[in-house]
């Protein structure tokens, strides 16, 4: 993906009618578990170099599996196989997260797996662990803190903030523990940041990310001012059900300087899918 081409955010509304998808279209989730959010499939722009054509690539996709009460306890990151072809049995597993949830079905940590093991078989006892990531949850039982360690070692904090409607409108994430060698203190290395801006039913509209890497401080060369830069976003779009179904990621603003204008560039897209809890 070296190349991208700009793209007209208007397209989006075409979506469904220019690209051949593989899954039918599948009802919303509901909170009620009569359906749940089961695939996530990620498209990239294929050998055309267009976007929202018949032969846009999937890069991969994910699966998710559920408990009896509708809970995700696993999600599966694959890609297509030999044939090509999405959803066949020739499939190749690239990682998985598993979930622990407590008592009331609240993840309280995530576990992702990115080996097969010395059995070489996916899902079985001696897979591969690249991190574990323990979260604490505030009153109203929303992660307020992450935890990531690798082999017992601390990586990784990610802190999220609230808005007064209950709205996870920040989240930031540090990658070092800085120079005093401690986690959890002033001096730990911001690696980026994400602000999000929602509707008033509380669907999240875009996402914004602002990166170390990438001049995120800006010119005063501080976080959380006016003129931090966006690295890349996200626009999230809705069916007239109210429910998730698209998800476009930009990485750039295109020749205007503007984000989520008609000419933004365009990394990848992202496709929901849902199915009743009886079909799964």
């Amino acid at each position: 993906m070296n190349k991208y081409r700009f793209i007209s955010l208007c397209a989006v509304l075409l979506l469904q009618t220019t690209v051949n998808i593989t899954l039918a279209a599948e009802p919303a989730q509901s909170t009620t578990t009569k359906n749940l959010r089961h695939k996530e499939v990620k498209y990239v722009a294929g050998l055309d170099k267009a976007w929202f054509t018949g032969d846009d690539q999937i890069y991969h996709y994910f699966i998710c599996e559920f408990d009896n009460k509708g809970n995700t306890i696993l999600k599966k990151r694959l890609t297509t196989g030999a044939d090509k072809t999405p959803f066949t049995q020739d499939d190749v597993v690239e990682e998985y997260e598993a979930y622990t949830l407590d008592e009331h079905g609240n993840t309280t940590c995530t576990t992702l797996f990115d080996k097969p093991g010395n059995d070489n078989t996916w899902f079985t006892k001696d897979d591969g662990v690249r991190y574990v990531e323990n979260y604490k949850l505030n009153a109203g039982k929303q992660k307020i803190k992450a935890t990531r360690t690798a082999n017992g070692n601390t990586t990784r904090i990610i802190t999220f903030s609230y808005n007064n409607k209950g709205y996870n409108t920040e989240d930031v994430e540090y990658s070092a523990a800085g120079k005093d060698g401690t986690w959890g203190t002033e001096d730990d290395v911001l690696e980026k940041y994400h602000k999000y801006e929602f509707d008033s039913e509380g669907n999240i509209l875009k996402s914004l990310e602002f990166h170390a890497n990438h001049n995120g401080k800006g010119k005063d060369d501080k976080w959380f001012t006016d003129d931090d830069m966006v690295f890349a976003v996200k626009k999230h779009l809705y069916g007239s059900n109210g429910q998730l179904e698209k998800e476009l990621k930009g990485i750039g603003c295109g020749p205007d300087g503007t984000w989520f204008t008609d000419d933004d560039v365009l990394q990848y897209y992202t496709l929901i899918h849902y199915a009743p809890a009886r079909d799964r």
